[in-house]
């Protein structure tokens, strides 16, 4: 019988020198029957593991040892971090190693790894009424405060325990998952406005069913094509397919647009449609040949590169030796002596825009009205539509015109009406189908009239009605205002209205 308990008991100090780490102890009879002898319990594995522990209870205890060596060292801070290094199972228990034969429980902490980090300004929203938790998952605790259905809240962090994602909104605060997404909401209608933004938001998919990824920033504007409310009383505006936003984030202009198929006006700037830059060949008409007309001396009254002017723009391609084209590039524009940037700055003039996405009709009528006007007095130039420093055809008029109201009025622009072919805009405007045609009994102030060539019944010319019978318009030899039917123009075609 000595000899068997010291057997068992150098057993016992040599499993304790090799590790410490022992699982429960097992009863098992010695070699002469006496069961009140121990052998050493069967060493615990503890397996290499990197991670950071999160203490998530109160007493959460630090142990020294494990199984039926263990001892608690001390009890650990709430929500403090420990370093993990190995870990170890013992009676269906994991345990996590954070200092030499020092361990917490898994039942104690959350892992660093099971956590996501959110992007910057992350937001989430609560369609229910919601409990703010401390902690989360096994660890959550109500804090007592409920959140709001249709509160929104930055998310820093999110983490999923027991199959449920829960986010964090602040220090330990924690919202569950179940408790957002989508609001409750009626069928959404179409419409049509403009909302401009008081404050930043968040753009959503769906009424609040998850962030879309971006907030829109104060100040911008943004056209509304649908709105539904949802069950807590919100208005909500969706801006892009199915992505929307809260209304109270902004206030509602009074947005005006055409319907479809017309013309649809822009609340930005349009830009040119052409080169900027084209080159003047035998058909050229608009500003530039004006300028080469003259500078060559001949008769720049019908502002057109004939044949006499491209061969004088021979001869002195010859005399500068310049590629004799007959065309003229910027080359030879500087050569006569004009700005190298005014060859460019002709042709890319478009009127600015002076409406926004909250103009009303009426204030679209008077811009381009007010345009039209900046070239009063200035010398009818065949095939131009520049900038109010120079001429213009009454095509031309009417263009820079509509492009300072929003409209822009393709495929007619400032740049094709110089080109060979396209002097009559005016006819090409006319059979536009976004042009809607209205009886002539019917005109309003901020009309297009149209005019019949006398004999041809081809469509010759185009002006814009002021009201009580007057139009301003570009005729040789000036930008003018006249009578809506005189002696030199009495035939009407028919009557376009741009802004119905």
């Amino acid at each position: 019988m000595k000899k068997t308990i010291k057997l068992a008991m150098v057993t016992a100090f040599s499993a304790l020198i090799l590790g410490p780490l022992l699982g429960p102890a097992t009863a098992v009879t010695a070699a002469d029957g006496d069961s009140s002898s121990t052998i050493a319990p069967a060493p615990v594995t503890v397996t290499p593991y990197r991670d950071v522990a999160i203490i998530q209870t109160a007493q959460a205890k630090l142990y020294t040892g494990l199984g039926t060596n263990a001892s608690v060292a001390r009890t650990l801070p709430k929500n403090s971090s420990w370093q993990v290094w190995g870990k170890a199972d013992v009676n269906g228990q994991t345990f996590y190693q954070v200092a030499p034969n020092q361990f917490v429980s898994g039942a104690d902490i959350s892992l660093k790894s099971a956590y996501t980090a959110l992007p910057a300004n992350y937001v989430v929203g609560v369609n229910k009424a919601a409990p703010l938790y401390s902690g989360f998952g096994a660890h959550a605790t109500a804090t007592g405060t409920t959140l709001k259905v249709g509160s929104t809240w930055k998310a820093a962090t999110k983490v999923t325990a027991n199959g449920t994602t829960w986010y964090q909104i602040g220090t330990n605060q924690w919202v569950s998952g179940a408790d957002i997404g989508e609001l409750a909401h009626n069928a959404a209608t179409s419409t049509t406005k403009t909302i401009t933004l008081t404050s930043a938001t968040p753009l959503w998919n769906g009424i609040m069913a998850s962030y879309a990824g971006s907030w829109l920033p104060k100040g911008s504007r943004w056209k509304v094509t649908a709105e539904a409310k949802s069950t807590n009383g919100q208005t909500w505006y969706m801006v892009s397919t199915n992505q929307w936003i809260n209304a109270n984030a902004g206030t509602i202009g009074s947005t005006y647009q055409n319907p479809s198929p017309y013309w649809q006006i822009q609340s930005t700037q349009i830009q040119p449609t052409g080169t900027v830059g084209y080159n003047l060949v035998e058909g050229s008409e608009g500003v530039k040949t004006w300028f080469t007309l003259w500078w060559l001396g001949l008769s720049n009254s019908y502002s057109r590169m004939n044949a006499t002017a491209v061969n004088k723009v021979k001869y002195y391609q010859r005399q500068w030796g310049l590629p004799v084209t007959g065309v003229v590039d910027v080359k030879f524009w500087t050569h006569m002596g004009f700005p190298y940037q005014r060859w460019f700055d002709i042709d890319k003039y478009i009127a600015p825009l002076k409406t926004n996405a909250n103009s009303t009709r009426s204030q679209h009528i008077e811009a381009m009205i007010s345009t039209a006007y900046q070239y009063l007095g200035n010398p009818y130039i065949v095939g131009a539509s520049s900038s109010p420093g120079y001429g213009t055809d009454c095509s031309g008029l009417v263009m820079q015109s509509l492009y300072s109201a929003g409209i822009n009025p393709l495929p007619s622009s400032s740049i094709r009406h110089a080109q060979p072919g396209y002097e009559w805009e005016s006819r090409n405007l006319w059979a536009n189908p976004q042009l809607k045609k209205v009886p002539y009994s019917q005109r309003q102030r901020g009309d297009l009239i149209f005019y019949y060539e006398p004999g041809t019944g081809l469509i010759w010319h185009v002006a814009i009605y002021l009201g009580n019978n007057q139009v301003i318009e570009s005729w040789p030899p000036k930008t003018m205002v006249q009578p809506i039917v005189n002696s030199q123009r009495s035939w009407i075609a028919g009557v376009g209205r741009p802004f119905i």
